[in-house]
């Protein structure tokens, strides 16, 4: 249950994942977030946005894309995702520091990316 006012922050994290990484990311991701979390697959349901004041997308790099289906979700969301707080992360990413930089800026709408309070692709 969600609540809207006076409690813990609504957070909720949405990916994508093909062989299941970024899904083990996401369980290690929300044992170490406060608040009321939650986790969406993209391929399956996503809730509505609106009671959610965070935002959290993840998935992974494969031949230096994400998931299509993110995409396509971040495209078809931005208007609503440029009013949460937003995080975005990334699995699988290279190891050299610059080019990690590269693949964030080539999996991320340049608007999303612009406006996450936070973005990391670890090594």
């Amino acid at each position: 249950m969600f609540i809207e006012n006076g409690g813990d922050l609504n957070t909720i994290i949405i990916y994508a994942t093909k062989h299941g990484t970024v899904e083990k990311a996401v369980s290690l991701l929300k044992r170490n977030l406060k608040g009321n979390i939650i986790i969406a697959n993209v391929n399956k349901h996503v809730p509505s946005l609106e009671i959610f004041d965070t935002v959290i997308i993840g998935g992974s790099i494969y031949y230096g894309k994400v998931q299509k289906e993110l995409t396509q979700y971040m495209k078809k969301n931005s208007r609503l995702l440029l009013t949460k707080r937003l995080g975005l992360f990334l699995c699988a990413g290279h190891p050299n520091p610059q080019q990690r930089k590269i693949e964030m800026e080539n999996a991320f709408p340049k608007e999303i990316l612009e406006h996450a309070l936070l973005t990391s692709s670890p090594t």
